[in-house]
């Protein structure tokens, strides 16, 4: 659109005047000369200095609000224009203009006096032409462009302009991207910032990113390094929105589609299936990283299992699998474990079902373990007996264990006690049960000493611990024999005598007899 111009017919020779004597006016005032266009904004900021300009000829363009006949207003100014002649019929076409004259005052009151007005092009218009004249290869003309527009619009909240100058935005991000070297992802990730910087919509930096991350991945595997994919993996995890997210329902089918042409595939998706590809494309990334720190016998599988379950739920067939070989080793590898790697391993067959496997496992570690604590002597069988106890509640090998720990301690009494305690007593040289040890002599004994009552075989002892000290005692040796005789009772009522006896050759008296006494 051509420029129309009006100018004040009757001051063009003031005019003349003010322009010879710009000759003589110092390198400050050169600033607002006619050469400088202030657009309505920077002439505002300038406010405070409004006073001090008077007289000075400035060129102001803007858009404006309303026009009288001899007044008009700039949208977004305080200030009045006002023209000493009619202003001129503008054709309507655009609502910008360029205000040449003076700022002046008149009755203290400031305004600014119009000489010249010229009506531009829309600020549309000047987009789409500057647009046209652009080089297609220079991606910092089109953001310079861009830039001009947004700001405009802002100042004007010019939704439509706005609009377009995003659009300007993202052909130069488009341009940029295609001046780039191939696999260059940090290029795309700065390129990405930039489209955000632009307020472009997030579909334009999350195509940028997801091509980066995609060249990362590629660049990792040619590396081989686990630490490579696994930082790559966390790299779409923190920057590609949904990567994670588990699959409710994983497809199989758009896996394979995204993977036989990621870029084509990712560019056709929609939002909420650019989400889905970002998870497929973690889970690819993460996955190949577990595997190739996966060890082919299995030692890790209970680690590469939990990993999977805990990073990759999608795949819980495949954590399953490591599991059982986890187990497997573990299992066969059982006697080098140690007790908490065991109890683990037990726990876990339990969990799957498998008691009758757990038991064997334990059997298994404790039966190595026995040759270990053997070496350890009564103390070591003591902790054996103890572990047989608390892991199979097999009662009977830990009394075994027990056993022989008093036997090679020589009768250790808080073995002993350890074995009292399980329902055993000491026959003989024998150790049994409660039940057995009732119909032993020693059990009968020990029975009748419960019960307050003497019988034959007891020792001298336990008669006192029964009874016990005699009211009479009555010796006599005969034949290699001595003899003694306790009574119990008093004189007169019932009263018990106790025959003992022992050999010469031994000190331990032992009853042969209790014979109850009465009155004649």
């Amino acid at each position: 659109m051509a420029k129309q111009s009006h100018r004040n017919r009757r001051l063009k020779p003031p005019c003349r005047l003010i322009f010879a004597a710009m000759l003589l006016v110092s390198a400050e005032e050169a600033v607002w000369g006619a050469g400088k266009v202030l657009f309505v904004e920077e002439f505002n900021a300038l406010k405070a200095q409004w006073p001090d300009m008077l007289g000075r000829h400035l060129r102001i363009e803007g858009r404006y609000a309303l026009m009288g006949k001899n007044l008009l207003r700039l949208k977004k100014c305080d200030l009045s224009f006002r023209s000493r002649e009619d202003l001129p019929k503008l054709s309507g076409r655009s609502r910008t203009v360029e205000v040449s004259g003076r700022l002046t005052r008149e009755n203290g009151k400031l305004f600014f006096l119009v000489e010249e007005l010229l009506e531009l092009p829309t600020d549309m218009e000047q987009l789409r032409k500057g647009r046209g004249r652009l080089d297609p290869s220079k991606a910092q003309q089109w953001y310079r462009l861009a830039a001009w527009a947004e700001h405009r619009a802002k100042f004007y909240d010019d939704v439509e302009l706005a609009q377009e100058a995003r659009k300007v935005y993202r052909d130069g991000v488009r341009i940029e991207r295609s001046r780039l070297r191939e696999n260059n992802p940090r290029g795309l990730f700065a390129l990405a910032e930039k489209a955000a910087k632009f307020g472009l919509d997030e579909s334009v930096s999350l195509e940028l990113i997801h091509e980066a991350c995609f060249l990362l991945w590629k660049e990792a595997e040619r590396s081989n390094e686990v630490k490579s994919l696994r930082q790559v993996a966390a790299t779409v995890a923190e920057k590609l929105p949904g990567a994670r997210a588990p699959l409710s329902a994983p497809s199989e089918e758009l896996r394979k589609r995204y993977l036989a042409d990621p870029v084509a595939t990712y560019e056709k998706a929609d939002a909420s299936t650019r989400k889905l590809l970002h998870r497929i494309l973690h889970n690819e990334i993460l996955l190949a990283a577990i595997l190739k720190d996966a060890a082919p016998d299995g030692r890790n599988g209970m680690e590469v299992a939990a990993e999977i379950e805990t990073q990759l739920p999608e795949y819980r067939e495949m954590a399953l699998a490591y599991r059982q070989r986890g187990i497997a080793y573990r299992a066969a590898h059982i006697t080098a474990a140690s007790r908490a790697e065991m109890l683990e391993l037990v726990e876990l067959l339990k969990k799957d079902g498998q008691p009758e496997r757990a038991r064997a496992l334990i059997l298994r570690w404790l039966q190595a373990q026995e040759k270990t604590l053997r070496q350890d002597g009564p103390d070591g069988l003591r902790r054996l007996a103890m572990e047989y106890e608390t892991l199979l509640q097999d009662k009977q090998t830990a009394v075994k264990f027990l056993v022989e720990a008093y036997r090679l301690s020589q009768g250790a009494r808080e073995i002993a006690a350890e074995l009292e305690r399980r329902g055993y007593r000491r026959a003989g040289q024998r150790w049994v049960t409660l039940k057995e040890f009732a119909k032993t002599p020693e059990g009968r004994i020990a029975q009748a000493m419960r019960e307050g009552r003497v019988v034959e075989g007891m020792t001298a002892e336990q008669v006192r611990k029964t009874l016990g000290a005699p009211s009479f005692v009555g010796r006599a040796a005969t034949d290699g024999v001595f003899a003694e005789v306790w009574v119990y009772g008093e004189n007169r009522g019932s009263r018990l005598a106790i025959h003992l006896s022992r050999p010469l050759s031994s000190r331990d008296l032992k009853v042969v007899a209790v014979v109850p006494l009465r009155e004649p």
